[in-house]
């Protein structure tokens, strides 16, 4: 069992590592900093935000080792038409994650759900990001 300190922009929260999960996480406690944590609040106490962790994975681990990602969803700079989603939904490999795009349009915010689903991995991440595309995980 461990505790630990979280600390994002907005504060600090204690962590409450259970031994099943420890366990699990152990061997990426000394080389990662940035992690992804999955868990529920612990209420009982009204001074200190804790969470009590279900999941921690690394960032740069997340698609080896997170046990499921549900949506991706592309938020599309301003100026990306229609062939230029086409091109980018065609370009990912197929798999269980839903995909959905985010674009503007006549000053508008819209959401384009995909039938497609998608792997997600680093390289995707890396492709997207450097065509200016935000990625929206949901895990």
């Amino acid at each position: 069992m461990a505790f630990a300190q979280f600390e994002d922009f907005s504060g600090m929260c204690e962590l409450i590592i259970f031994p099943r999960t420890y366990k699990r996480i152990e061997q990426w406690l000394e080389g990662y900093s940035v992690f992804i944590i999955k868990g529920a609040l612990d209420l009982s106490s009204d001074k200190k935000c804790k969470i009590k962790v279900n999941e921690l994975v690394p960032v740069e681990l997340l698609f080896e080792h997170w046990p499921t990602i549900e949506n991706c969803t592309l938020d599309l700079p301003t100026g990306f038409d229609q062939e230029a989603i086409e091109k980018v939904s065609s370009g990912v490999k197929g798999g269980k994650t839903s995909l959905n795009f985010l674009f503007h349009e006549n000053g508008m915010r819209l959401r384009l759900r995909s039938k497609k689903k998608i792997a997600c991995d680093n390289n995707l991440v890396d492709t997207l990001s450097n065509l200016g595309i935000k990625i929206l995980l949901s895990l």
